[in-house]
């Protein structure tokens, strides 16, 4: 059994909380372009927010970009195996970043 998934209903809205078991297909660690650990699962990507005793919280990238409210979990002992997740992306995967460019006047 590769992972285990509940669901949760808050109001009207839908969060999926996936449980995992054992070791997570899609599921890597990636440096980002300022040296940070970053944690990539299916496509998209998060960083960390806060270090716990026992576990790691990982927000979405694009939290403040897009208000994206997906989070995941991974335990420090077990070689950053992932716990948890919350699968509530407003956005699809990103490519590319938007990079604010200074206009030049004449």
């Amino acid at each position: 059994m590769n992972f285990v998934s509940l669901s949760r209903y808050k109001d009207q809205q839908k969060s999926i909380v996936i449980f995992f078991s054992s070791e997570s297909k899609g599921v890597s660690y990636i440096t980002s372009q300022r040296g940070t650990t970053q944690l990539k699962i299916n496509g998209h990507t998060f960083t960390r927010s806060q270090v716990r005793s026992r576990i790691i919280i990982w927000v979405c990238t694009q939290r403040r970009a897009h208000g994206c409210k997906a989070r995941a979990t991974t335990c420090r002992f077990s070689q950053g195996r992932l716990v948890s997740m919350r699968e509530d992306h407003s956005h699809g995967i990103i490519t590319w970043r938007n990079v604010r460019r200074t206009r030049m006047v004449k």
